[in-house]
């Protein structure tokens, strides 16, 4: 079934994140969009991200922001990310098994391509009835399964939020970092988590714990 050019355009460059999102994203993206476009999957490396057209990674002042649909929560991030907003491709960026076990769903999902920095948030929200401690050891379970090491280097874990940075490694000896918040309220968990590579530490970290740190919920009196 044939697109339209936004949505094609969308998927190339979620095509391009491929590069650094975990394995069970990567083989649910590839599952669920057969058959639905009528081009080859042929993910880029990073040296075809970094020849991407300027017009992909121009940068533009200010922040945007997301709140969800029943404004529960907000995130603000750079004007820099692209976001992706096709269904689809959201859809397909949710692991199924936890789609079928714990209600996940993808609320929002964004990309940064400047220069020769490659970010992406992801935003997913369950209903997992789990601490925040077993959601993360059972998150690590499944990418371990896929080939992954996880090294967890930092977190900080309070009343209904844990805050975390991980390495993961493969078997190639690639590794990428993400940063996740976990949020609770009631029986539902909110999720987010970004993905950088080592060499964008420097220039990336401040934002993306600036965009962690804006991620919560929204306060009764301003709904």
């Amino acid at each position: 079934m044939k697109k339209n050019l936004p949505i094609i355009i969308g998927l190339f460059l979620l095509i391009a994140g491929l590069a650094f999102i975990t394995s069970w994203q990567r083989k649910s993206l590839m599952e669920n969009l057969s058959g639905e476009f009528d081009f080859a999957w042929e993910p880029l490396d990073l040296e075809s991200i970094e020849n991407l057209p300027s017009i992909l990674r121009k940068d533009t002042p200010g922040n945007k922001e997301f709140v969800n649909f029943d404004r529960k929560l907000r995130l603000a991030y750079p004007s820099s990310y692209i976001t992706v907003e096709d269904e689809t491709i959201l859809k397909a960026l949710t692991h199924q098994e936890w789609v079928e076990k714990y209600n996940l769903q993808t609320l929002f999902s964004a990309q940064k391509f400047k220069e020769d920095e490659f970010s992406q948030i992801i935003i997913h929200k369950g209903t997992f009835g789990l601490s925040i401690e077993e959601i993360i050891e059972e998150n690590r379970a499944i990418e371990e399964s896929q080939g992954w090491s996880i090294e967890i280097i930092d977190i900080e874990i309070k009343e209904n939020e844990g805050i975390l940075k991980t390495k993961y490694t493969n078997s190639s000896t690639s590794f990428l970092y993400v940063k996740e918040k976990i949020l609770q309220l009631g029986k539902e968990t909110y999720l987010i988590s970004i993905f950088y590579l080592p060499k964008d530490v420097s220039s990336l970290e401040q934002e993306i714990n600036e965009i962690i740190d804006s991620f919560q919920f929204i306060s009764q009196e301003n709904q």
